[in-house]
């Protein structure tokens, strides 16, 4: 499982004892107006993609809770493949196609079907 946050900032290594804790790389999703902005932070580079999105479909809500969910299913880079990748259960589309096209909802309730192990 990897851990996602809605800032840009690794979190600080600490040290104890017993282990290390290392900064984990990390998935931001900003809404800006009809634009979403994707920076994926992973080891030494960092990727963006901005996409648009139809007026009135997503709200910061929203994207807290896609966030958090792809948060407990993937780590940043396979997290940013998956929002790319067409997918057969989603008519050969995206993940950040159905953001596009305004059902970032549908996408939620995927990604919740996903976490809990229910068959879509």
């Amino acid at each position: 499982m990897s851990h996602f946050a809605l800032t840009e900032q690794n979190e600080p290594a600490q040290s104890t004892v017993a282990r290390t804790r290392v900064s984990r790389p990390r998935l931001q999703l900003v809404l800006n107006n009809n634009n979403l902005l994707i920076t994926c932070v992973a080891c030494a580079h960092q990727e963006q993609r901005e996409i648009s999105v139809a007026p009135n479909t997503l709200t910061s809500a929203t994207v807290r809770q896609i966030q958090a969910k792809l948060n407990s299913l993937f780590e940043p880079t396979e997290s940013r493949r998956w929002l790319e990748a067409k997918l057969p259960i989603l008519e050969d589309r995206s993940p950040l196609e159905l953001i596009e096209a305004g059902q970032s909802i549908r996408l939620l309730h995927m990604l919740i079907r996903l976490e809990e192990g229910t068959p879509s």
